[in-house]
């Protein structure tokens, strides 16, 4: 495998290397867990500013992960597709699968959409509310209520991330009430 940027971004700094937790359903846990530093400086960035500037900070934010990952995902797809073979037998051959566990840049995206409240309502206890947004979008992610199911089973690398975009916006509705009162 070559670890060239392209790698180093779609596996969150190579994040999405470490085995899955539990099963193959849980493995973007890493890529999640190492988003939250990240996640951590947007809220931080944002921290002070009007709630307009924030949202307009964050939006920016979400739109570069996003087009970032149409070059870095089919790339990081590409580029790993030996190293995959060789280390899980069930590959079949000839098909490049964009949503290969190890591409873990669409969990950042979906908790950067799960933390849009923290940004509105600067709670108090901020690692207490990221805390619970990490749990709340690993819930979402890994049960894939629809539309998220439908998008996890397409093709491209926009499915990749539109399947955590509903993850995130799942956990974000129940975020409201926990950005609100803590």
């Amino acid at each position: 495998m070559r670890h060239n940027f392209s790698v180093v971004l779609a596996t969150w700094f190579y994040s999405g290397l470490i085995p899955p937790i539990i099963t193959k359903g849980w493995a973007g846990t890493w890529g999640t867990l190492f988003s939250l530093p990240f996640c951590y400086l947007v809220y931080w960035m944002t921290n002070g500013v009007t709630v307009l500037s924030g949202l307009l900070i964050l939006g920016a934010v979400l739109f570069s992960v996003f087009f970032l990952s149409a070059w870095v995902v089919p790339m990081a797809a590409a580029s790993m597709e030996g190293w995959i073979r060789r280390n899980r037998s069930h590959r079949p051959e000839g098909k490049i699968a964009f949503d290969q566990y190890e591409i873990v840049i669409d969990e950042v995206w979906g908790m950067l959409v799960t933390i849009w409240p923290m940004i509105v309502w600067q709670p108090d206890k901020w690692l207490l509310t990221l805390i619970i947004a990490f749990f709340l979008f690993r819930v979402f992610d890994g049960t894939k209520v629809w539309p998220a199911s439908f998008f996890d089973g397409s093709r491209g690398w926009y499915a990749v991330m539109l399947d955590d975009f509903f993850a995130g916006l799942y956990a974000s509705l129940l975020m409201i009430p926990i950005a609100i009162f803590l």
